[in-house]
């Protein structure tokens, strides 16, 4: 059985099941193209980040300043403007995301009282899109790897079942991938 080793190693690979049978899962299963980006984050609006994202460009609105941060999809579209780092998956690193999502589960010696929560107000700064076959964006699922939260737009794209080192994993997928920005403290400042 293949183990992780950080922290704690409560992720373990559980399941087996094969890529045909990863790739009948929502969403990939209408997927043309996956997508893992960065981009600059959305930051929580509130005085110290209008102290701090905003004030600096006194000349613009809050408005066209807010645009320029976040993901940016409208009407199945991404506005690219705010994008960081774009890799296109090949069907091996496919199979590899949906490896850890479908796959990587609880081990057995994982504690039943393990606690899920945020460590901090998430600032999204990479994300998961996926294209269907009219090379529209169906869905997506934005990632803050420090707070170790996602948000997915129709809430049935998930990780999976999460276990301790879910994040983590996938933060070194993306890295992996060619994807810098927000996978590595230093990058994100």
């Amino acid at each position: 059985m293949q183990r992780w080793k950080e922290s704690d190693d409560f992720c373990s690979l559980i399941n087996h099941y094969t890529p045909l049978q990863r790739l009948k899962n929502y969403p990939f299963i209408n997927a043309s193209d996956i997508w893992l980006v960065s981009y600059r984050a959305d930051e929580p609006v509130n005085k110290i980040m209008y102290d701090e994202v905003f004030a600096s460009k006194a000349d613009s609105s809050i408005e066209a300043q807010h645009k320029e941060l976040g993901l940016h999809i409208n009407d199945g579209i991404l506005d690219s403007s705010t994008i960081i780092e774009k890799i296109i998956l090949n069907e091996t690193q496919t199979n590899e995301l949906t490896n850890i999502i479908y796959n990587i589960s609880y081990s057995k010696t994982a504690p039943i009282h393990m606690i899920i929560g945020s460590k901090c107000i998430p600032a999204y700064r990479n994300a998961i899109i996926v294209f269907d076959k009219q090379k529209k964006i169906f869905d997506y699922m934005e990632i803050c790897f420090e707070c170790e939260q996602s948000y997915s737009k129709s809430e049935k794209f998930t990780l999976g079942t999460y276990c301790t080192q879910k994040y983590i994993i996938l933060k070194n997928f993306f890295k992996k991938s060619g994807v810098n920005y927000g996978t590595n403290k230093k990058s994100q400042d």
